[in-house]
């Protein structure tokens, strides 16, 4: 069956739990990895203090260096929210 856009957003939404600047920032201060997955263009241009950069194309083949422990929590972010939407589901299919 053909999936539409709608239909994968809908399925990562289902998937990830989305959170509030505010909670990705308390995350981020109890020990979570804060992962930017924008381009490293738009990282260059300014990004959150503390944070990682991976863009979401390089993802599934560089996580594992940058975040080894499935078990210690990440907050993605990005410039719009569903970049880092489907990298998040990406992240659940590969345990994390």
């Amino acid at each position: 069956m053909t999936k539409s856009y709608r239909d994968l957003l809908r399925e990562a939404r289902a998937a990830v739990r989305e959170v509030t600047p505010a909670e990705a920032e308390l995350a981020a201060a109890a020990g979570a990895t804060l992962v930017d997955v924008r381009e490293a263009s738009e990282w260059e241009q300014g990004h959150v203090s503390g944070a990682r950069q991976l863009s979401k194309s390089y993802l599934e083949q560089d996580i594992v260096a940058l975040a080894p422990d499935h078990a210690v929590p990440i907050v993605l972010y990005c410039a719009g929210g569903i970049r880092s939407l489907f990298a998040g589901q990406t992240l659940v299919d590969m345990g994390y």
